[in-house]
């Protein structure tokens, strides 16, 4: 007490609808979990329905993000590269324009750097030269932020991605946008709106970034301490979706034993920046699955293909393949 208007209202609308909210105020609603769902809901309403291009070539990490968004109710397009982010944007619509973009750095055809470069310049259309745009890379190392930064991007978060965080990243842009939509200006000023990191991302992203790895020491056991699935990481990235899960899982089974096929080849062949380039990819895929081990390794292999060392990598591919095995049982059993 006293009790105001405002929170018997939310509270008595909150019980009378009994939705997932209502659990979140379970055993007892107090001023301070009903002001949660309220922020909740806030940026619920944000998130609906809003209209954001992802550019990513990755179909694993394309069904982790396409999944969390469609949790979110907004609306989504894939790009598979820079090229086919360019087209969709010029090819959209006015009334229905692209309000957000999440693009991903390493990417064939055009990557995400240069295509921020585009997007800035114009080549999107001068409608769409100042849209956020939302790095994503597989990387988390010092420097990438301020790379993407450099190139155009707004903001920058790390693979895997954490749907809260995600989230938040989200909302935080959107209503930037919209906010500078219906000022006097009409446009969104990347110089007054790229704000620093606030601390809470930056804590969650050091959480899932993978061990550092002594690249002088080719003994190193990559795997030594790791996990062959670090399951309850994957699911509450994906928010408990159970079918998601399920297509995740099948995606990453289907195409890992190809993507190995792909950096043997390249090592055989002694084509040292394929083999960096398909591990790259399925780091990516790895991390988001939560098959550590494998990312562990991967990022060896992208560390050795640096130095060209093919009797190392054949190695590094042997127990990646060893790794993937173990996954796979652990997976069926």
């Amino acid at each position: 007490k006293p009790v105001t208007m405002a929170d018997l209202h939310d509270v008595l609308s909150l019980v009378i609808k009994n939705d997932e909210a209502i659990a979140q105020l379970k055993p007892l609603i107090t001023s301070q979990n009903l002001q949660v769902v309220r922020q909740q809901s806030h940026k619920g309403e944000i998130l609906e329905n809003a209209r954001v291009l992802l550019v990513e070539d990755n179909r694993i990490n394309q069904a982790v993000l396409l999944g969390i968004l469609s949790n979110f109710k907004a609306g989504t397009e894939v790009a598979a590269n820079g090229l086919e982010a360019l087209d969709k944007l010029n090819q959209s619509a006015d009334d229905s324009m692209f309000e957000l973009v999440i693009m991903d750095c390493q990417m064939p055809e055009m990557d995400g750097y240069e295509a921020t470069r585009e997007i800035r310049r114009g080549s999107a259309g001068e409608r769409y030269s100042l849209i956020p745009i939302i790095a994503m890379t597989a990387n988390a190392m010092k420097g990438d932020k301020e790379k993407c930064l450099d190139a155009g991007m707004n903001d920058y978060m790390a693979k895997p991605v954490n749907a809260d965080v995600f989230r938040d990243k989200l909302v935080h842009w959107l209503e930037l946008k919209r906010g500078a939509q219906t000022s006097s200006k009409g446009i969104l000023s990347m110089e007054s709106t790229a704000l620093p990191e606030p601390k809470r991302y930056s804590e969650k992203i050091q959480a899932y970034r993978p061990a550092q790895i002594n690249s002088e020491d080719d003994s190193l056991d990559i795997v030594s301490g790791s996990s062959i699935w670090l399951k309850e990481d994957f699911y509450e990235r994906i928010q408990n979706n159970q079918p998601l899960a399920d297509k995740l899982i099948a995606l990453y089974i289907e195409d890992t034993p190809q993507l190995i096929s792909l950096v043997a080849e390249s090592v055989e062949k002694e084509d040292f920046v394929q083999v960096k380039a398909h591990a790259h990819k399925l780091k990516g895929a790895s991390k988001n699955i939560g098959a550590e081990s494998i990312a562990l390794l991967s990022r060896h292999i992208e560390v050795l293909s640096d130095k060209e060392e093919k009797a190392a990598l054949i190695d590094c591919i042997e127990q990646m393949r060893s790794q993937f095995d173990e996954f796979n049982c652990l997976i069926h059993s």
